[in-house]
């Protein structure tokens, strides 16, 4: 079973923070899940919401701030959130050698570039002398980063140089193979498809599950199914499985919801405590 941290392991840190990362790969997940936005001066960072912040009752958008700005408003650790009472607001001892070694804040918000670097030296001698085991950077070394690409009809979001932020990593790393696009929207598939850019195209859904998946997966070029858990049912799960594509439904954070998806032979499930659905797996086999 394919295990994905989503937005690192949100469950146990603040989601999308190094610190996130960095517990995420501890659990030897096979990939990361995380949300892209771009900054008004073209740098794509890992980031949920369209949204930076209300001002003065207003919306300040991430696109509006410059990467600093956007820094400097995000200088300290992002509050507790009530819906995860297992989060801890604390970072790990790589997190604090990887953002000293960077100087940058430990709980700034990441850049797409810190997140291939963190990857890489997490893997790395820098990752060794950190304390991580051969185990955990074997699995840092095949990780893929799921990356998802928003699109809201109301607003004119810069998508286009988030996938050139994208391409530039994946090529300059080589690591393209390791990486995919996912979205809601069809059109930002289409484009990455006309891109050629070598990594693989995931199609999320919700509420609103397409009447014809197979036929959609095709036309968009994408292999990777990644459907609201509560809209999936085995019968859909294994006509897409047949049609050759995998299926990775989101967002899945209970044994029981984990025992239904493997009933049914969902190829991973994304959850936000990979550490604990690690743990169940495993003992599902003793």
């Amino acid at each position: 079973m394919h295990i994905q941290g989503h937005r690192g392991a949100r469950g146990n840190r603040p989601g999308n923070s190094l610190a996130s990362l960095e517990f995420a790969l501890d659990c030897q997940v096979d990939s990361i899940e995380t949300d892209l936005q771009i900054t008004a001066d073209g740098a794509v960072v890992l980031f949920h919401d369209v949204e930076a912040a209300r001002v003065d009752g207003k919306a300040a958008l991430v696109g509006e701030f410059t990467l600093d700005a956007l820094r400097t408003w995000f200088d300290r650790p992002i509050s507790k959130t009530s819906c995860f009472p297992e989060q801890r607001v604390e970072a790990g001892p790589f997190t604090m050698a990887f953002a000293k070694k960077k100087g940058i804040n430990p709980w700034t918000i990441p850049t797409l570039t810190d997140l291939f670097e963190f990857v890489a030296e997490y893997s790395g001698e820098f990752g060794q002398s950190q304390g991580k085991m051969l185990p955990q950077q074997e699995c840092a070394r095949k990780l893929v980063l799921d990356l998802e690409i928003k699109q809201l009809p109301s607003l004119a979001m810069n998508w286009r140089g988030i996938l050139a932020g994208i391409a530039l990593e994946a090529k300059e790393r080589k690591w393209a193979f390791r990486v995919v696009v996912r979205s809601f929207d069809h059109g930002i598939l289409r484009q990455a498809k006309m891109m050629n850019l070598g990594t693989g195209l995931g199609l999320l859904t919700d509420e609103t599950i397409l009447h014809d998946p197979v036929a959609t997966m095709r036309d968009l070029g994408a292999t990777l199914f990644c459907p609201k858990f509560d809209c999936l049912n085995q019968d859909m799960s294994r006509e897409i499985q047949a049609a050759g594509f995998r299926v990775m439904p989101w967002t899945l954070n209970l044994p029981s919801a984990w025992e239904l998806a493997r009933d049914w032979g969902v190829d991973g499930i994304t959850t936000d405590y990979p550490g604990w659905l690690r743990d169940w797996l495993k003992s599902c086999t003793k």
